[in-house]
């Protein structure tokens, strides 16, 4: 059996490593991968297969949602999840338009994160 990939991706170094070490323990079979780069992201997913993008909204270079966008486009079964300051009101034309991306609100516990990544990947949620 091949280890369910995941990528995390945001600018901030800190938000990136504490997801990581939160997500690794999901399951045992569970290779996280990081980047702090968009532009590095997205020659990832030309490159490689990932059960799950997980990303920031805003970033530099392309954002979050022009990243969701062209990973889509390479990997069209992949789960996008989206992690953003902005509220959901004011998501509502993205959720529209992009059935294909999940938004998150910041801020969000690391139990819920966990559990959406989870459901996302199709794997049972297991306490830790």
């Amino acid at each position: 059996m091949h280890a369910k990939r995941l990528l995390i991706v945001d600018d901030d170094k800190a938000i990136v490593l504490t997801l990581a070490a939160a997500l690794e323990r999901l399951e045992s079979d569970l290779s996280i991968e990081t980047c702090d780069s968009s532009l590095e992201a997205l020659d990832r997913i030309k490159h490689h297969a990932y059960a799950l993008l997980l990303s920031d909204y805003s970033m530099p270079h392309l954002d979050g949602l022009e990243l969701a966008q062209a990973a889509h486009e390479i990997a069209p079964a992949m789960p996008i999840l989206i992690m953003t300051a902005y509220s959901p009101q004011i998501l509502q034309k993205e959720t529209e338009q992009y059935p294909f991306i999940t938004f998150v609100s910041k801020p969000f516990s690391i139990r819920n994160i966990r559990a959406l990544v989870a459901d996302l990947i199709g794997i049972p949620l297991r306490e830790s």
